[in-house]
């Protein structure tokens, strides 16, 4: 049996790509979710998702910052499961794994999953990645990196022999070329739009993403308003989909500069990933990435995108180009003149579509996601299958 390892939260971005892929990956698995109460209900959001694709999980409630009551549940559960392979996802659930595997003494090969680390936004966060490199991830016995960046950084702190290059996978609803004006419009009408983001001719520039700093929609609020002086007579609207402790600042953020008619902030939707056919463009500033789900959902639909250049997107739109990608200390300015060229072209926007979609079938699907983590499994699973 292999144990995975998740924190549990509303937002949910790695549950969701990794708890589609367990009930596919065709060998025993359980989750454990460590729900912290400070969440309160929607701490619980990867807990139902898994509920709902029917695995077999057990919940531990976290109620500081370092619960050693959560680590001693967690470790009494491996010692109960006798996992051959116990694998956390992201520095929290890694944490807590490592200190409990000791503490039972399990003889599970030991992964982590870092979902991300290559361009954190502060020293004081990447003096605490380096940190946490060095206590707890050289305790794993492999440690799994989402992008040819993150493996490089953490080769760098850990050495080549221990990571491994996982890219994401993911599947969403596939929509074909001669489709997609149709589902943009059903999509649409099952959105709270404004009545100005439903104007005919108006294109739909699309955010998905928890409202927090590193995801910079303030820079791209900056950028919309760019882009408004540069062309005022093009007719778009900036719809940003995700929840978050910025809301109130970004809606005042707004109204100061001047977008109120040109942009809205619509909460979160638990199946955005499946209506991105919605956007006309997907957009993503951030200054920190893994490897965005969103962008490989995007693929799935044809939707072109146009991201920073930070953690996988490279590894996702890169050579040969399936997007626009842009430095992360660009101008709004420069940014703007990049989204301007993508919503003047219609046809650029269908020829990158057609390339990220071509590429996230091949290689960012979820059967791939499966194939290169079997993989990755395979000398402790064939291991015991020999027992």
């Amino acid at each position: 049996m292999i144990a995975h390892v998740l924190t549990s939260n509303r937002m949910g971005g790695i549950a969701s790509l990794v708890l589609p892929a367990l009930r596919d990956l065709g060998l025993p698995v359980r989750a454990t979710f460590l729900v912290e109460e400070r969440c309160g209900a929607a701490g619980r959001g990867s807990v139902e998702r898994a509920a709902r694709l029917g695995l077999d999980f057990d919940e531990i409630r976290v109620r500081s910052r370092l619960d050693l009551g959560a680590v001693r549940e967690l470790a009494d559960l491996l010692a109960w499961h006798r996992p051959v392979i116990a694998h956390g996802h992201d520095a929290k659930a890694s944490t807590y794994l490592l200190a409990a595997a000791r503490l039972a003494g399990s003889a599970a090969a030991l992964v982590s999953t870092h979902h991300g680390i290559h361009g954190r936004p502060d020293l004081r966060t990447r003096f605490y990645e380096r940190l946490y490199a060095h206590a707890m991830l050289r305790g794993f016995d492999r440690v799994l990196a989402v992008s040819a960046a993150d493996q490089r950084e953490l080769e760098s702190l850990l050495g080549a022999g221990k990571v491994h290059l996982h890219l994401n996978g993911a599947d969403a609803v596939r929509v074909a070329e001669d489709e997609r004006a149709r589902r943009a419009a059903e999509i649409r009408r099952g959105w709270p739009l404004p009545a100005s983001a439903r104007a005919p001719g108006t294109l739909l520039v699309g955010i998905v993403g928890r409202l927090s700093r590193e995801k910079r929609h303030g820079r791209a609020l900056q950028v919309a308003a760019a882009l408004a002086e540069r062309d005022p007579a093009l007719a778009w609207h900036l719809v940003c989909f995700g929840a978050g402790p910025l809301e109130g600042k970004l809606r005042a953020r707004v109204d100061a500069l001047g977008l109120r008619s040109r942009a809205s902030f619509l909460g979160f939707r638990a199946d955005i990933g499946d209506e991105l056919a919605g956007f006309d463009v997907l957009l993503s500033l951030s200054d920190a990435e893994g490897l965005p789900v969103n962008l490989i959902e995007a693929g799935w639909a044809g939707t072109p995108v146009l991201a920073t250049h930070v953690g996988g997107v490279g590894d996702l739109l890169g050579d040969p180009p399936a997007g626009v990608l842009v430095d992360r200390d660009a101008t709004p300015g420069a940014m703007a003149a990049a989204l301007h060229g993508l919503l003047a072209a219609a046809p650029l926007r269908a020829q990158l579509g057609r390339a990220l979609q071509a590429r996230v079938e091949v290689s960012f699907s979820r059967a791939a996601w499966i194939d290169r983590l079997r993989g990755l499994y395979s000398p402790w699973i064939a291991e015991e299958a020999r027992v």
